[in-house]
């Protein structure tokens, strides 16, 4: 995919601590956390107006830890004498609502009166406080003490008030504040909060103790438990909703069922949502520590594109950042670049994704075919043995199966688990095992130097008093067998 745009900034942007407002009420703008805690604001619009104020900075003097924007009614009231105004046409007072977005009211004082409309503050957040700035008006609009501790802010509603909250996840709690910095929202989040997002009047909420839970108010009303911590959550469509771990896995859950989830080796630094590839669904974007951008179908998963950039994705929006008329995916590059990526709107960019989409099916086909190929051809084998009643030293019993006992570990007063095979003559050549839901989260292999009858897989002292689950699966053949069995 070819971007719309490139812009650098000339300043690195750290990780996750982006967002896109319209600070004026009318143009889009790029707020980002700089080094030695800095914000700068990009105000695209203001390119061939006046290019010093295109990129502005000011300095918070602590280290940020979240940002975010949301639209409050941000209102600048200027009174004037109602002669002056009448002074002006209908047209003339049209034509200044416009420009300056206002609304004029004549008072019973005589006195009109030009009101700003709806602009997005910046909300800032520290280790223990809260900024909500007024970037167009250059005043702090209110600044709050968080002593449980700031993490992440999130801009929604919730069912309990008609006005838009400022959602500030701490140390296991959960507060709200409105446009005046009254907290009107407080409850408990179990553990301290590492990620939040809303869907519809619901609040997402993920935290450290590997738990996503649904709130409506102060109510959960859905609790899922991950195999990590969880780093990010975006809302979808509908019941979906995306999530990222520190792991390195990333999925989508339609409520508490999890549809998909892939896991690769380098972090997750940012997700958002947006139809690419124009066909109606949105797709789940993700942005890595190693500089990849990724494009997938939110119902399967699928690789849809891919791109690498030369650094980390600090952050993805999504908004109309030149003014086109349409909103496009804003990738920030920690190197501070920014490139823009619209939806495929021709018929030679739909057919390049297509093409691409297509050809990843075909070689996931052909890798599926050749598995069964040689399954087949290993039961045909097989079959033929068991019709001759030849002894292949290769050939397991159909009737084997893979038994498990939980027994204690008093050498290191602990627990395993003892994996053997049923049939007389084999031995567990191989074990892997994959645990989540627990503390201590891995995929490890368990091999003898000389195979047995049965193996022992050491349970992690971290993992007990807690649920979990464990995939296990092993490679059962005979000590001199050339074709294994996985059971």
């Amino acid at each position: 995919m070819i971007p719309s745009f490139e812009i650098s900034l000339g300043a690195p942007i750290l990780h996750g601590l982006v967002t896109i407002g319209k600070f004026d009420g009318k143009h889009p703008s790029l707020a980002c956390a700089t080094g030695s805690d800095n914000i700068l604001i990009h105000s695209p619009h203001l390119h061939d107006i006046d290019t010093k104020q295109e990129v502005r900075q000011f300095s918070v003097n602590r280290r940020i830890s979240a940002i975010t924007s949301g639209p409050w009614s941000l209102t600048s009231v200027e009174t004037t004498n109602s002669e002056e105004m009448s002074k002006l046409s209908a047209q003339a007072q049209e034509q200044l609502q416009i420009a300056e977005d206002v609304e004029i009211d004549i008072n019973a004082g005589g006195q009109a009166i030009r009101r700003k409309q709806t602009r997005h503050a910046l909300l800032i957040g520290t280790q223990t406080n809260l900024l909500c700035y007024d970037v167009e008006g250059n005043s702090d609009l209110f600044y709050k003490e968080v002593p449980e501790g700031l993490n992440v802010i999130a801009f929604g509603k919730i069912p309990s008030h008609s006005q838009p909250l400022a959602i500030v996840g701490g140390n296991c709690s959960l507060q709200g504040f409105d446009q005046e910095g009254n907290e009107m929202f407080w409850t408990v989040a179990g553990d301290n909060v590492t990620a939040l997002c809303f869907r519809r009047k619901q609040l997402i909420v993920g935290s450290e103790d590997y738990e996503i839970r649904i709130f409506e108010g102060e109510d959960v009303v859905m609790e899922t438990t991950e195999s990590n911590v969880i780093m990010n959550l975006v809302g979808i469509k509908e019941d979906f909703f995306g999530f990222a771990l520190a792991n390195g896995t990333i999925g989508v859950y339609n409520d508490a069922k999890r549809v998909w989830n892939a896991r690769a080796k380098y972090d997750v630094m940012d997700m958002t949502v947006f139809d690419l590839d124009d066909d109606g669904q949105p797709e789940l974007i993700t942005g890595w520590s190693n500089g990849r951008l990724e494009v997938r179908k939110f119902d399967d998963g699928q690789l849809v594109f891919k791109e690498r950039f030369s650094s980390a994705v600090s952050g993805l929006c999504v908004a109309d950042y030149r003014m086109q008329g349409a909103s496009e995916v804003i990738c920030c590059i920690e190197s501070g670049e920014i490139r823009g990526y619209g939806t495929a709107n021709t018929a030679e960019i739909k057919e390049i994704i297509q093409k691409a989409v297509d050809t990843r099916k075909l070689d996931a086909l052909k890798a599926k075919k050749m598995a069964l190929q040689m399954e087949k051809s290993g039961y045909e084998n097989n079959l033929e043995a068991f019709k001759s009643k030849e002894s292949t030293p290769g050939l397991v019993p159909q009737d084997t199966k893979l038994e498990m006992l939980l027994e204690e570990d008093k050498h290191n007063k602990g627990m395993h688990v003892v994996l053997s095979s049923s049939s007389v003559g084999t031995v567990v050549k191989l074990a892997i095992v994959e645990c989540s839901g627990s503390a201590a989260q891995s995929s490890q292999v368990f091999k003898l130097a000389k195979p047995q009858k049965d193996i022992s897989i050491p349970l992690a002292k971290e993992q007990f008093g807690q649920e979990f689950s464990l995939q296990i699966k092993a490679i059962v053949g005979h000590k001199s067998s050339f074709q294994d069995h996985v059971l």
